[in-house]
């Protein structure tokens, strides 16, 4: 009886394992995307009122493709709100001991949206790593996304990060850029 317990568990871990996560449509507040099959949902909060923040990551032990996406109520400078990240990036605990490079932010289109994009490059813990910001108002929000990977598995997110700016959507009449 002990073995056949044992082969169930052993069975349903290596199934739990190697099965692949569907695609999921994120919806919310008019703002829509599809995070890919093998990506999951990693962290998404309601900040008070005063804006939304959500991500997802490729699954896997190591992996690193992350996309967030956070916006705010109301509008604010582009490049303001870039900033605002970029110091908040620096003080994470990981980040105090990387050394990381921002490119100033330029101006950009991202999916037919104009916007303000910055790129860096880091090393975390030893990694190479590099990401893409984008920052632009959509009706009367102000929305940053980030993509982030490591060098070494930009093949392996390439799928999932165009998966993910090309179903990217927020509902709004007009654009705006400042």
């Amino acid at each position: 009886m002990k073995r056949i317990h044992l082969l169930i568990f052993i069975v349903s871990s290596l199934y739990a394992c190697t099965r692949t996560l569907p695609e999921t449509l994120f919806e919310k507040d008019g703002v829509s995307f599809v995070s890919p099959e093998g990506w999951k949902m990693m962290d998404e909060r309601n900040m008070k009122d005063s804006g939304y923040h959500v991500s997802c990551q490729r699954k896997g032990f190591g992996s690193s493709g992350i996309f967030m996406v956070s916006w705010l109520n109301g509008m604010i400078e582009l490049d303001k709100y870039i900033q605002l990240y970029r110091k908040e990036f620096e003080k994470n605990v990981l980040m105090k001991t990387a050394t990381v490079q921002f490119e100033e932010p330029v101006d950009s289109v991202f999916n037919g949206i104009p916007c303000y994009m910055a790129t860096y490059q880091a090393k975390i813990l030893g990694v190479k790593s590099r990401g893409e910001i984008y920052s632009f108002h959509c009706g009367s929000k102000t929305f940053m996304l980030v993509f982030q990977e490591s060098v070494d598995e930009s093949k392996k997110n390439k799928m999932g990060f165009e998966k993910i700016k090309n179903s990217f959507s927020c509902h709004s009449d007009n654009w705006e850029h400042i």
